[in-house]
């Protein structure tokens, strides 16, 4: 997809209209390489949306916008402790293990033993990115 002429606002509502996966993660991917203050103000609006499917998006969005890490870590933080929706806890475990916050870590133990798959995968996903980026290797968590 050639998303050359399209805003950072464009981007967005692509990806919230998207019923395709892969529509929805080049837009995400753009999104995330492009990065500046509009993408990183319009993720985090989405983090505070009522709709979950919003709140993914901002969790992914921010999870790997480039230049925005410290300031991404609190919005994803906030999801990961205040939301009860599994697709919005995955996301923001996702994101947590993108950004190595480190002070998501107890959340992410936790989120471990979560109820539904994807979010204990997730969460699992995202401690072996930590471990990894405390210099301990990315397989330690299989032995």
């Amino acid at each position: 997809m050639d998303f050359a002429h399209a805003s950072i606002d464009e981007l967005f509502t692509l990806a919230r209209a998207s019923e395709e996966p892969d529509a929805y993660w080049a837009c995400v991917t753009e999104l995330q390489e492009r990065g500046g203050e509009r993408a990183f103000e319009l993720a985090g609006v989405l983090c505070d949306s009522i709709v979950a499917g919003e709140r993914c998006l901002g969790a992914d969005v921010l999870g790997r916008l480039d230049g925005f890490a410290a300031e991404s870590r609190p919005v994803v933080r906030e999801l990961l402790t205040g939301d009860d929706q599994p697709a919005v806890l995955a996301a923001a475990a996702a994101a947590a293990g993108f950004l190595h916050d480190e002070q998501a870590k107890e959340r992410l133990e936790a989120l471990v033993e979560h109820a539904e798959v994807g979010v204990r995968f997730a969460a699992l996903h995202a401690l072996v990115r930590l471990d990894a980026a405390d210099g301990a290797p990315a397989d330690a968590q299989n032995s």
